[in-house]
C-alpha cells in the first residue's frame, strides 16, 4: 500500500513539473484546467475543484473550464450548480456539443423532457457521429411511444458504435413493442454476446420468450438475471407471471415472499401478492396486502384498482365503485380504472355511466376498437338514437382498425358488413376469438329481440371458460339479466 502511494505521488509530481515546461505563463489557466481533469479522473474531487477554480480566476471566458467544473459538480451530485456551469459554457461557446449532451442528461433526469430533447437535437445538428445523443434521444422517443423515431436513432447508435451493447438492448425493446419479435431476439442475443453480465438483456429477452409462449426459455433468462442481481425485483416479478400462468402458485408465492422480505417498504410486491390471493379467492389476505400497499404508497393507483376488482368479485359493488373512483381521482387517464369501473356500471344497469367511461377510453386510446364496440352495444339499451349515433362513430372508424385483421372483421360484423358465419369462420380454432365472437353474436341477437338465440350464444361464450377477457364477464351479466 505504501509503495502504491509513493508511486502515485511520484507520477503526480512528474506530471506537474512537466506541465510547467509545456505551458507558458500566459497559458497557466489551461494548465490548471488540465490538472483539474487529471484529478477528476482519479476521483480526487477536492483537488480537482481547487485547480479548476484557480483556472477560472485567471480566465472566466473559457467554456472548457466551466464544463470541467460542471463534471465535478455532477460527481458531487450537485446538479443545479452543474447546470449553471453548463449554461455558462454554452453561452461562451454555442457550438459546445459535449456541454449540450451533458446538460441534456441532467434535464432528462429532472423529467424536463422537452428541453433535454432540444439539447440532444442540438448535439446531433453539431456533430454527425455522437452515438450517445442518438441513444438518449431514442430513449425519450421510446418512453413516449414514438417507436419509429426511436428505431431510427437506435439504428444510428449501433452503426456508430457496434460494440455498445445498451444500444442493442434498447433497439430490441423497441422491436418488442412493435411486435417484431425476430428482430428483437436478434438484438438481445447480440447484447448478451457483447456483455453476458447484463441484467437488462436477460430480462428483456425473457419478456420476448414469454410473449412467444416459450416459457421454459423465459424462465431460464429470468433465472440468469436473478443470479446476476438477486436484489432487483423485475426478473422475479416476470418469473411470477409465468408461474401464475402455469398454475404454479407455490413458486409464485415463494418469489413474492422473498421480494417482500428483501424490500418490505415497496408497495408493488404487496399488490402482486394481493392479486395472487385474489386468484386463489383468499379475499381477507388479499385485502390485507392491498391495504398495506396503500399504507406504503397512498398514491399508487394499482392498489385501488385491485381492491375495486376484489369487491366486484365479491359483488359488493358500492365498495368496488368507491375504489375505482379513488383510482381515477389519483390518475384521470388510467385506462384500466375506467375499463373496470364500466363493468360495475353494467352490472348495476347504469348504462349512461358506462357509456361515459367508454367515451373516455375512446379519447385516451383512439386505436383500441373495443371501447367503440362496447359503446355500440350498450347504446342500444338506452335508445335507438344513441345506438345510431354510436354506429356512425364506429363506421367512421372502420378503416382505422384495418391494421389488425381480427379487429377489422369484428368491426365489419358489428356494422353489418359480414354475417356471423363469416365471423366464426375467421375466428377458426382460436379459443379466445371464438369466445368473443359468441358474445358479439349474442348481443346482435339480443338487439333483434331474439332472446333464445342470444342466450344460446352467451352460453357458448361462458362454456369456453376463457375467463381472462372483458366479454366473458359481460356475457355472464347478460345471461343473469335474461
Amino acid at each position: 500500500m505504501i509503495k502504491n502511494n509513493s508511486k502515485f505521488f511520484i507520477i503526480t509530481i512528474s506530471i506537474t513539473i512537466l506541465s510547467f515546461y509545456i505551458y507558458p505563463n500566459n497559458k497557466l489557466d489551461e494548465f490548471y484546467n488540465d490538472q483539474a481533469k487529471q484529478y477528476l479522473l482519479l476521483n480526487d474531487l477536492e483537488k480537482s475543484m481547487n485547480y479548476v477554480n484557480k483556472a477560472l480566476k485567471l480566465n472566466q471566458n473559457n467554456a472548457s473550464m466551466y464544463y470541467t467544473r460542471a463534471l465535478i459538480y455532477i460527481k458531487k451530485d450537485d446538479y443545479n450548480k452543474a447546470l449553471t456551469d453548463l449554461n455558462k459554457a454554452i453561452e461562451i461557446n454555442p457550438e459546445y456539443d459535449s456541454a449540450y449532451l451533458k446538460r441534456g442528461e441532467i434535464l432528462d433526469s429532472f423529467k424536463n423532457t422537452a428541453k433535454a430533447l432540444d439539447d440532444y437535437n442540438k448535439v446531433i445538428d453539431l456533430t454527425t457521429n455522437n452515438y450517445l445523443a442518438h441513444y438518449y434521444r431514442g430513449i425519450i422517443y421510446t418512453n413516449n411511444g414514438y417507436y419509429d423515431l426511436a428505431l431510427k436513432d437506435l439504428n444510428n447508435v449501433v452503426r456508430l458504435n457496434p460494440g455498445f451493447y445498451e444500444g442493442y438492448i434498447t433497439r430490441g425493446f423497441i422491436y418488442f413493442k412493435k411486435e417484431i419479435y425476430d428482430n428483437a431476439l436478434k438484438d438481445l442475443y447480440k447484447a448478451i454476446e457483447l456483455n453476458n453480465k447484463s441484467y437488462d438483456a436477460y430480462v428483456y429477452r425473457g419478456l420476448i420468450f414469454y410473449k412467444l409462449k416459450k416459457y421454459n426459455k423465459a424462465i431460464s433468462d429470468y433465472n440468469k438475471a436473478i443470479r446476476l442481481d438477486p436484489k432487483q425485483s423485475r426478473a422475479y416479478l416476470n418469473r411470477i407471471q409465468i408461474y401464475i400462468h402455469n398454475n404454479n402458485y407455490s413458486k409464485a408465492f415463494k418469489d413474492l415472499n422473498y421480494i417482500i422480505g428483501s424490500d418490505p417498504n415497496s408497495s408493488f410486491p404487496y399488490i402482486y401478492r394481493g392479486n395472487l390471493y385474489l386468484i386463489k379467492e383468499d379475499y381477507d389476505k388479499a385485502i390485507e396486502d392491498f391495504n398495506q400497499a396503500i399504507k406504503l404508497d397512498p398514491g399508487n393507483v394499482k392498489s385501488y384498482i385491485s381492491l375495486g376488482i376484489l369487491y366486484y368479485q365479491k359483488q359488493i359493488y358500492e365498495k368496488s365503485l368507491d375504489n375505482f373512483n379513488k383510482a381515477i381521482k389519483l390518475n384521470s387517464d388510467d385506462q384500466e380504472a375506467y375499463s373496470q369501473r364500466s363493468k360495475v356500471y353494467i352490472k348495476l344497469s347504469l348504462y349512461d355511466e358506462a357509456l361515459k367511461d367508454y367515451e373516455k377510453l375512446m379519447a385516451l386510446n383512439p386505436k383500441d376498437p373495443y371501447p367503440y364496440f362496447y359503446h355500440l352495444i350498450y347504446s342500444y339499451k338506452i335508445s335507438n338514437k344513441r345506438y345510431e349515433d354510436s354506429l356512425k362513430i364506429l363506421k367512421d372508424k372502420l378503416f382505422f382498425f384495418k391494421d389488425n385483421d381480427w379487429n377489422f372483421i369484428l368491426t365489419r360484423f358489428l356494422t353489418g358488413g359480414v354475417d356471423k358465419d363469416y365471423l366464426l369462420q375467421k375466428a377458426g380454432n382460436d379459443k379466445e376469438k371464438s369466445s368473443k365472437a359468441y358474445y358479439y353474436i349474442g348481443e346482435m341477437y339480443l338487439f333483434n329481440n331474439d332472446k333464445i338465440k342470444a342466450k344460446e350464444y352467451f352460453e357458448k361464450c361462458i362454456e369456453s371458460k376463457t375467463t381472462n377477457f372483458y366479454e366473458y364477464e359481460l356475457a355472464e351479466t347478460e345471461l343473469n339479466n335474461l
